[in-house]
């Protein structure tokens, strides 16, 4: 009664996750740049200034670009590493 599990395209996992990841931290910054959602970005953009302000990552039109470009690689690698475990695994 083994199931037989799928295995997971690591490439376009990783993708998709870096893609949606960098949508998001780029709509985070532009949100602090407007004033929008003042709470949340209140908490957001010191998390992402801590994780990419040494490469260049801040609130301005440039920022919205590092963060978005560096969030997505970021989360491309580690979902696709995940994906190639999860492959080996099954």
């Amino acid at each position: 009664m083994a199931e037989k599990f799928a295995r997971l395209d690591a490439v376009k996992i990783g993708l998709a996750a870096g893609i949606v990841t960098a949508i998001c931290s780029a709509l985070t910054i532009l949100c602090s740049l407007v004033g929008m959602f003042p709470g949340y970005t209140e908490l957001a953009i010191p998390w992402l200034e801590g994780i990419y302000g040494f490469v260049g990552f801040s609130v301005s039109p440039l920022g919205i670009v590092l963060g978005a470009v560096y969030s997505g690689i970021d989360v491309f690698i580690f979902t696709w590493l995940l994906a190639l475990i999860y492959n080996k695994i099954i």
